[in-house]
């Protein structure tokens, strides 16, 4: 139904109508498994024997899990003894859940089976929170880049008002921003972070330093929600606007960037004096890939805290290699490892074992 979609620094106007047009679309249906919900013999999704949708395959995932069976023989068997599978076990689930689809101009998509007590919050309620907070800062900020797939939505703005300087022999300047991460789909939570994006070799880095992380469980609205008062759902969306207000003040707040500017300064000189155990480091204690670690290795130019991450970080950028909407991209992988980077630059345990596994005491 969707392909992940790169979004670049002029693309903000069409990366918010895509938000805009998937809110407008979405369709938030609360169901009964055991008497409301069946599959048919061509593997569509069937409510109250009149409402039929197509399943993605991440949707197919997640009833595969609730349901119990293995995903790996869920996608082998042929539609109509899944659909009896399927069918046998929606019976035996008599707990309320939510279906949350798409409506296109061909289809209606069900793009995620949650529980009842899954708070929905959707990207588009989250973007014109962040722009309301970003325009009481009066500060110049840019619309870095961003990717929407089919599970969920990162985006990167930056502070254009001040670069910070963690050179040491020569200039090497960064700026700070927010990186916000969210998912419509239980995929994810909604998290802001502290985002660093370096000019010299535009590596992005995903702090993880005081971030706020919101999970998608809360209050029960079951059956329809034509009860929810106007006030009420005005109370919701000023909360979301405050909270992430507090969150947007905090990450911009200089002395907090100051903070981060030391910290990336002190790590050129934390060293690893073992060098040859750090290949295996990679693998072991930040979960890369033996390709992504072989090549993180291959480009690193010395064994500091410093150069290690940003090795890491310059791998990602292979996961980026074009801003065509219709070519795919992996944005997750990306993420994955800016965020990877962030941990080994500012948490001291996961640098204290890094260094442990590198010398082979671990």
């Amino acid at each position: 139904m969707m392909q992940d979609i790169l979004f670049s620094s002029n693309d903000v106007e069409k990366f918010y109508s895509l938000l805009k047009n998937h809110k407008q679309n979405q369709k938030d249906i609360y169901v009964n498994p055991s008497t409301e919900l069946t599959m048919n013999d061509n593997g569509r999704l069937v409510i109250d024997n009149r409402t039929e949708m197509v399943p993605t395959n991440y949707f197919e995932q997640m009833l595969a899990q609730k349901l119990g069976i293995p995903y790996d023989y869920y996608i082998k068997m042929p539609e109509y003894l899944r659909a009896i599978n399927v069918n046998h076990w929606l019976k035996q689930d008599n707990t309320t859940k939510l279906i949350r689809a798409l409506q296109t101009p061909d289809s209606i998509y069900a793009r995620a089976y949650l529980s009842d007590r899954y708070m929905i919050i959707d990207n588009y309620d989250v973007m014109t929170a962040v722009l309301m907070a970003l325009k009481t800062l009066n500060k110049p900020v840019v619309f870095h880049r961003a990717f929407v797939s089919e599970k969920m939505m990162n985006v990167n703005i930056l502070d254009n008002s001040k670069r910070y300087n963690i050179g040491k022999d020569r200039d090497d300047y960064v700026s700070f921003g927010i990186n916000i991460q969210n998912s419509e789909v239980g995929y994810s939570a909604f998290t802001m972070n502290m985002f660093i994006y370096r000019y010299v070799c535009s590596n992005g880095m995903v702090t993880g330093v005081n971030n706020i992380r919101r999970v998608h469980i809360g209050s029960k609205y079951t059956g329809p929600t034509d009860w929810v008062s106007d006030n009420t759902r005005r109370l919701e969306s000023k909360l979301l606007l405050s909270t992430i207000t507090d969150m947007v003040n905090y990450i911009f707040n200089d002395d907090n960037k100051q903070i981060i500017v030391e910290k990336m300064i002190d790590a050129r000189e934390q060293r690893i004096e073992q060098s040859t155990g750090i290949l295996n480091a990679m693998k072991k204690v930040m979960g890369l890939t033996e390709e992504e670690a072989s090549s993180a290795w291959s480009i690193l130019r010395e064994p500091s805290r410093f150069e290690i991450t940003q090795a890491i970080t310059q791998m990602a950028q292979k996961y980026e290699t074009s801003v065509d909407e219709n070519t795919r991209i992996n944005g997750e992988k990306r993420l994955r490892l800016e965020e990877k980077a962030g941990k080994l630059m500012f948490d001291d345990e996961v640098w204290n074992k890094f260094i442990k596994t590198s010398s082979g005491s671990d």
